[in-house]
């Protein structure tokens, strides 16, 4: 195989398919064959790189894995670890992907993140944090999630290592996060041998010097990188349509504040180009088909029997609820030439009035006796920049137009997970996550670690209420007074679960319906925390019983967002992009919080000698549909011998009224209901006028997430006809 390792599979073309392909001297076998056509899919499962810990040679080196175990186990038990039987050969096993980052790190393979899929609860920070403070000339960068956790590793790994001008870590100063001892400016990285950055950091990597600031010790290549806890491998660069008409609005208003100091009228040369760009888009959108009926509207007519021929799932193909079109900047350059405009040139003057514009507020507020503050100048600058920077970002190569119920926006993503030099991926639900099913493929970047899995759950019991719904709206998005009643309801089902004094009860839920509820609960026995809080935290692991109330349901481009990612083929994802299997990022995405909720809780830690947790007990709610369905199947699966029962939660019952925007909507989807028994396409003039909503209400209506939501519910959608006429779709 052209490897790095002898026991990675499918990097590359196998040196015996190779040469075949070469020579012309011999006939591929079927097998080659196969293996090679499926390089033009989406999921390579047959070409993905497993590495085999058993098996990598020369991983001795740089340090003892016999050595490590020693020094790791006692100080996994000074910090009150159990060490269970099979704990011991994980440690090792993580000493060995160590030195095998280090002793690959400037070999030449296509593979820049080795993930380790290490269970929760097996030391492996710590272990981490053993490992860094041995190496005696090797040089390593950690990335962590939180600033705190970037800290506490320095203070461990100087406190180990006998040295603290070891290990360093910066961070932007806030009210939060202050002054420490072990932070030092971004320039002064490069000096420190041992290095640790949060992910926050991380995902800030777009200028080269940035990524050198990290990046490099003395010049060189830091020898260690590892990535501890899951982080998005990417920058999304995004552009709403509303983020254009502020942007429009917002140029005019600053020109007409600073025309007498600037010597050209840039107005007319970016208000043309947004408004040019605007025009484009919108005639884009209708490239887009989302129903068969559509079909019928871009084009020649498309008859009865060929309607029926067409499979609205092939991938040519979206439903209204996740349409996507690839668009090259080539394009958007042609067509700004058309106008005599030009991209970079009128960005340039974009951010040329931006310039004139802080510099002449400061200007005034120095005038008017104020402090002169260049770094809180050159701050506010930098932040006012950021929405045409993005744009400039997004503009610079391909670009995807996303359309949806809900939004509508331009967008690019931007890989980062390759600029730190060849790394290790510490993560534990690694083997949910679809991202790395596809991204582990054919010439791809990720290989994936056979760690071994030695976690129990006998002591867990997960307690499940069907028939609650868990989205945002479902939960705190109708009015202060239903969040308010809806607060009281699961306050009353938390409270009902602490049935001994010392029972301690974790609440992860979203973070507005957690200020709700903060206002009802009173109890000392109650932690909360909320979703994006909670990731790579141990501060609950006292906690035995965790409550999940509302899922994390995220805003779909950003599972879209992933797949690009993940592929790294633009034009392979457009062509096979499909809403099931957007779906399927979802519902792993949704499963793998779940699982990093119920590890913030006792069930974390290994309790027993063979590997299982405290007793700790788990309530979940849920919709009982097809996709929570699966959630939950998946979810389940990550946590072997575990009990799982269904659950009546007791408490007060949920009551509320519905709002006249509600009333309507509902209005609206009964005569739908009848219509689809008859027809498949409904106009909208002809809904406004059968139920005699006005037309400036239905246009609320038409936006509204109650309404939206009922029309997902329904099967339903509201598109235009020829980018004009809007109409129901009902079939």
């Amino acid at each position: 195989m052209v490897n790095k390792y002898d026991n990675l599979k499918g990097v590359e073309v196998p040196q015996e398919i190779a040469d075949k392909m070469i020579t012309y001297t011999e006939d591929l076998s079927e097998e080659d064959l196969l293996l090679i056509e499926e390089q033009a899919e989406l999921y390579q499962p047959n070409n993905q790189t497993i590495i085999n810990l058993d098996i990598i040679p020369n991983c001795i080196y740089p340090i003892c894995p016999t050595h490590f175990l020693i020094k790791a186990t006692s100080f996994l038990k000074s910090k009150g670890v159990v060490l269970s039987k099979d704990l011991p050969e994980v440690i090792k096993e993580l000493c060995i992907v160590f030195n095998n980052c280090i002793s690959s790190q400037n070999k030449y393979s296509m593979i820049s993140s080795m993930v380790y899929p290490a269970q929760t609860g097996t030391g492996k920070s710590l272990s981490l944090q053993v490992y860094v403070s041995m190496l005696k000339d090797h040089s390593s960068l950690i990335v962590v999630s939180t600033v705190d956790a970037a800290i506490t590793y320095c203070e461990t790994i100087n406190q180990l290592s006998d040295d603290a001008t070891y290990a360093r870590t910066t961070y932007a100063l806030n009210e939060k996060n202050k002054q420490h001892i072990l932070r030092v400016e971004g320039y002064a990285l490069k000096d420190y041998r041992a290095i640790v950055i949060t992910h926050s950091m991380f995902k800030k990597l777009n200028q080269k010097v940035d990524v050198d600031t990290y990046k490099l010790y003395k010049g060189k290549q830091r020898d260690l990188v590892v990535i501890d806890e899951k982080l998005s491998m990417y920058e999304q660069y995004k552009v709403t349509y509303s983020d254009l008409d502020n942007l429009k609005n917002n140029l005019e208003s600053i020109f007409s504040k600073v025309k007498d100091s600037i010597k050209i009228d840039p107005t007319q040369a970016t208000i043309n180009f947004l408004s040019t760009l605007q025009n484009y888009l919108e005639k884009r959108e209708n490239d887009i088909i989302t129903d068969k009926q559509a079909l019928r509207f871009i084009g020649d007519d498309i008859s009865d029997e060929e309607l029926e021929t067409i499979d609205i799932n092939d991938s040519r193909f979206f439903k209204a609820s996740c349409p996507i079109v690839m668009i090259p900047n080539k394009y958007i350059n042609d067509l700004m030439q058309e106008k005599n405009l030009d991209i970079i040139s009128t960005i340039t003057l974009m951010k040329q009035l931006l310039e004139a514009r802080i510099n002449q507020l400061f200007s005034e507020i120095k005038d008017l006796g104020g402090l002169d503050n260049p770094v809180y100048k050159e701050q506010t600058l930098k932040n006012s920049l950021e929405p045409i920077s993005i744009l400039e970002e997004v503009l610079n190569e391909w670009f995807l137009l996303y359309k949806s119920n809900y939004e509508k926006a331009i967008f690019r993503v931007g890989d980062i997970s390759h600029k730190l030099g060849k790394n290790v991926v510490l993560d534990a639900t690694a083997t949910v996550n679809e991202f790395y099913k596809i991204a582990n493929r054919a010439f791809g970047y990720v290989g994936m670690y056979n760690a071994k899995q030695i976690r129990k759950y006998e002591n867990l019991t997960i307690h499940k209420a069907k028939g609650f719904k868990q989205t945002r709206y479902a939960l705190y998005k109708k009015g202060d007074d239903y969040t308010a009643n809806n607060a009281k309801v699961y306050a009353s089902y938390a409270m009902s679960v602490l049935t001994d004094v010392d029972d301690k009860l974790l609440i992860i839920c979203h973070k507005t319906f957690k200020n709700t509820l903060k206002t009802t609960l009173d109890d000392p026995r109650i932690e909360m925390t909320h979703w994006g809080d909670h990731v790579g935290k141990n501060d609950w692991s006292d906690c035995n019983k965790v409550m999940v109330i509302g899922w994390n349901y995220l805003n779909p481009l950003k599972n879209i967002s992933d797949i690009y990612n993940a592929a790294r083929e633009i034009d392979l994802v457009s062509l096979y992009l499909n809403d099931d299997i957007i779906d399927t990022f979802v519902i792993t995405q949704l499963a793998d919080d779940l699982v990093q909720a119920i590890m913030r809780s006792k069930a974390r830690t290994i309790a027993t000698d063979d590997s299982d947790c405290n007793p700790t007990e788990v309530y979940l709610f849920y919709h009982d549909d097809p996709m929570s369905n699966r959630v939950l199947e998946i979810f389940e699966k990550q946590f072997p011998m575990a009990k799982i029962q269904q659950w009546n939660p007791i408490g007060v019952s949920l009551s509320y009224k519905k709002t006249k925007p509600m009333l309507n909507a509902d209005k609206v989807i009964d005569l739908l209901k009848i219509k689809e028994a008859t027809q498949t396409t409904c106009l909208l003039s002809d809904v406004i006028e059968q139920t005699s909503i006005p037309k400036s209400t239905m246009s609320r209506i038409a936006t509204d997430e109650y309404f939206l939501q009922q029309l997902q519910v329904n099967g339903y959608s509201l598109q235009y006809r020829n980018g004009k006429e809007k109409y129901f779709v009902l079939q």
